[in-house]
């Protein structure tokens, strides 16, 4: 719910995809995640409100 032509992106970012997908356990974590997300996965939401707009999201890790 936005803005006439405006458009919402959901985004999830994940540490060591392919790692994970082969058994193997993730070696960083992100800092300020949702409650309900694992510590290798962060999400957010990013609203541009007209084309060309340009937006920064910042996610910040440790590794393990």
């Amino acid at each position: 719910p936005g803005a006439a032509g405006a458009a919402e992106l959901q985004l999830v970012l994940e540490a060591d995809a392919e790692r994970r997908r082969a058994g193997q356990a993730a070696r960083a974590a992100f800092l300020g995640r949702g409650p309900a997300d694992p510590e290798h996965r962060t999400g957010a939401s990013l609203e541009l409100p007209r084309q060309r707009e340009r937006r920064c999201v910042r996610a910040a890790f440790r590794l393990h």
